[in-house]
């Protein structure tokens, strides 16, 4: 049986020897550790920060707003808000009104849940042959140029 020094009780305990192997105390820490920096490269042919390219960067507000648009609200546990419900608008009557509630309702989402871009324009229409409602909205990534825009596109179909 190993024992060791208790510092709240002040006692020496016994633990018994189903309980593991007891681990030598450290004496020698060593040099503190060093805190990440994200500037500092540790490759010399290579200096400057480290950030994601342009594509990726852009591939992952796609993905990210793929997600969006592919989650109904109440599927997300500890985000019960986050999602669109996009096939409510199939079947309905494709007026000013529903177009401009869809707008809002897209413009809402986006602003809260994807902070990287900024709304351009969004476009509403509905084919009626298909039963489609499509949307194409037109974004700007926050901190870019203003001709450097990003059109993302969807449709939604009624789910079988």
């Amino acid at each position: 049986m190993a024992t060791f020094f208790n510092p709240t009780t002040q006692r020496i305990r016994t633990v018994p020897p189903w309980y593991g192997p007891m681990l030598p105390p450290v004496i020698n820490r060593g040099a503190p550790l060093s805190l990440v920096n994200a500037f500092v490269t540790s490759d010399p042919q290579m200096p400057g920060p480290v950030f994601p390219s342009a594509s990726s960067y852009r591939a992952s507000i796609i993905s990210s707003l793929d997600m969006l648009f592919g989650t109904l609200p109440g599927e997300r546990l500890f985000l019960p808000a986050y999602g669109l419900n996009m096939e409510a608008l199939v079947f309905e009557a494709l007026d000013v009104q529903l177009t401009s509630d869809a707008q809002l309702t897209i413009r809402t989402a986006i602003q809260t849940f994807e902070p990287r871009v900024q709304i351009v324009d969004i476009a509403v229409n509905k084919d009626p042959q298909n039963n489609t409602v499509s949307f194409v909205i037109t974004l700007q990534i926050r901190g870019s140029t203003p001709n450097d825009l990003l059109t993302y596109s969807t449709s939604s179909t009624p789910s079988p």
